[in-house]
């Protein structure tokens, strides 16, 4: 399939509403064979209730987050059962990284080789949102050394190990079996592997990306796989928007900038 104009439903009107009707319009009635992509879990609750206010009874649209979107994604792509691990797993993996690196590392030995969990636990949280985050960015994570005089001294120690940290620390995950969401973006953003059946887009089966605004890197690289397969976007923002004069309210500057990336039409 060839890549859709971007849909802009104008902010003026309620965006749920006009979202539910073009459901319906683009399944011919049958709400229940489209795929709806969405930032989180808020929008299907209100779709349920005006579902529900139309009298409407048969099968409603399946709805996902992106993130859950990622994850079926990454475990269809896996050769192996993965699981998410949870934030205090994480922490305590990263205590095991850094404590093996600190064999070789001076600077990590002084400051973390006698720190009990307790102590390490504020910086291990700290250090899984960063890595997080930079995944979920599709950075190439690298040591930043040279920082003693920027940052505090645990913090500087922190950086100057994060691209051998984070080698670590994802081996750790791979042999447990474990995975994160930012690493579960960034590998599939990073290996370009094939859209599953249940996200390609048919013509019996639409797929509706909406309510999204602002993208990270790896986000921005998944979605727009699957609109290069047919997937439609739609935005809830200033109808300008759709005029292509390059003059729209500021709030939606970043909705703008997602078009001119994606060289996208609306």
């Amino acid at each position: 399939m060839s890549a859709t104009p971007f849909l802009v439903f104008p902010w003026q009107r309620p965006f749920l509403p006009a979202l539910k009707d073009h459901v319906n319009e683009i399944t011919q009635g049958r709400p229940g064979s489209a795929l709806l992509l969405v930032p989180h879990n808020r929008p299907w609750r209100y779709l349920v209730q005006h579902y529900a206010a139309d009298g409407y009874t048969g099968l409603l649209p399946k709805v996902m987050t992106l993130s859950d979107a990622v994850a079926s994604w990454r475990a269809f792509d896996s050769f192996a059962p993965l699981h998410t691990a949870n934030t205090l797993d994480r922490v305590a993996l990263l205590h095991q990284c850094i404590n093996t690196l600190a064999r070789e590392d001076s600077s990590l030995a002084s400051r973390f080789a006698r720190m009990d969990m307790a102590l390490f636990l504020p910086w291990g949280l700290r250090l899984a949102a960063l890595l997080e985050e930079m995944y979920g960015q599709l950075v190439e994570i690298a040591d930043i050394s040279h920082l003693e005089n920027e940052v505090a001294a645990l913090a500087a120690a922190l950086l100057g190990a994060l691209g051998r940290i984070s080698k670590a620390y994802e081996a750790a995950l791979l042999k447990n079996s474990w995975t994160t969401p930012g690493l579960d973006i960034f590998t599939l953003a990073r290996g370009n592997p094939p859209v599953p059946p249940l996200f390609a887009p048919r013509p019996d089966r639409p797929v509706v990306i909406a309510g999204f605004s602002l993208l990270t890197g790896g986000e921005d690289q998944l979605l727009k796989r699957l609109w290069q397969d047919g997937a439609e976007i739609c935005l809830h923002g200033d109808p300008a928007l759709a005029a292509n004069t390059g003059s729209v309210h500021w709030a939606c500057e970043e909705q703008a900038t997602w078009l001119r990336r994606w060289n996208a039409r609306a």
